[in-house]
């Protein structure tokens, strides 16, 4: 038993390790797209890009945080949580302590560039 526990986490891990190859070189090419068309001067197309990419990326951190509040109040993930006084409060408490570390990190990355 204890073998096919080892045997399915290295799978998992060989799987994630996978992935994040795999997304690393679209992220290359992506990044390279986009250059090119910053050199092409299509600021319309690069506009639209930025938007939606920041977007995307809002929905997926708001999930991430829905689900883990949601699993630190001990209730299982719902919309029902919406109305529930101990849900917001672990949310806000967790935001006010999650926005001036995520602040700090993009403060000291931009410093490192300079």
């Amino acid at each position: 038993m204890i073998e096919l526990v080892v045997i399915v986490i290295i799978l998992i891990v060989i799987g994630c390790v996978k992935v994040y190859h795999a997304t690393q070189r679209q992220a290359e090419k992506e990044r390279e797209y986009v250059a090119d068309r910053r050199m092409c001067r299509c600021t319309g197309f690069c506009l639209i890009y930025d938007i939606v990419k920041v977007v995307l990326v809002l929905i997926a951190a708001g999930a991430i945080f829905y689900i883990f509040v949601s699993l630190a109040i001990g209730e299982t993930i719902g919309l029902r949580h919406l109305g529930n006084a101990k849900f917001w409060i672990t949310a806000i408490t967790s935001a006010v302590m999650f926005l001036p570390t995520v602040w700090m990190m993009i403060f000291l990355r931009e410093k490192k560039k300079r």
